[in-house]
């Protein structure tokens, strides 16, 4: 299974990076939370393109079904923020050690 089993809305945004990659990077982040902002200030700063998902944006109802599909998928409680690359490598929580070997 991977990131194309889950339904996300439409919310999405993408930041274009300067960075030439390989790697498809996908943030799911609460817009509030320290860490994700921490995470994305790290993508920023090394030049990731990267799309992300702020899911306190969103309606709760979906807000919870996603949260589901996210442990269903990928097999573990999603701590924020929650990164995936290449739609099935992923790491929870902030961690830019793990991060960058997995990008």
């Amino acid at each position: 299974m991977s990131l194309d089993s889950i339904k996300i809305p439409d919310e999405i945004k993408t930041v274009e990076g300067t960075k030439e990659q390989s790697s498809e990077i996908f943030l799911f982040a609460i817009s509030t939370c320290m860490w994700c902002k921490k995470g994305k200030r790290w993508l920023n700063k090394h030049g990731y393109r990267y799309s992300y998902l702020d899911i306190d944006k969103i309606p709760v109802k979906k807000k919870n079904q996603l949260k589901k599909d996210i442990e269903k998928v990928f097999g573990v409680k999603p701590r924020f923020p929650f990164l995936i690359v290449n739609k099935m490598q992923y790491d929870s929580g902030y961690n830019p050690d793990i991060w960058e070997d997995l990008i």
